[in-house]
């Protein structure tokens, strides 16, 4: 009967090899998290860009020439 008992040092290598395999996965894990992080903070950017560029093309149709020319000089 205790023939079939793993030894010690089996039992080290298959704890060793499960915990090797858990970090590579939550490493993959924090990998993919910060990825998707990046491109939400991406994808908020190009938004606030564009609803920005929107912003001034419809202040720039709203405004005459004298206020338009006098907003460009000031900047």
């Amino acid at each position: 009967m205790l023939r079939f008992l793993p030894s010690k040092a089996a039992v080290w290598a298959a704890l060793s090899a499960f915990v090797v395999v858990l970090l590579a996965w939550l490493r993959i894990d924090a990998k993919n998290d910060q990825r998707r992080k990046t491109e939400a903070l991406r994808n908020k950017a190009r938004l606030d860009a564009i609803q920005s560029k929107q912003e001034i093309d419809r202040d720039v149709e709203t405004q005459d020439d004298t206020a338009l020319i006098d907003r460009l000089t000031r900047n």
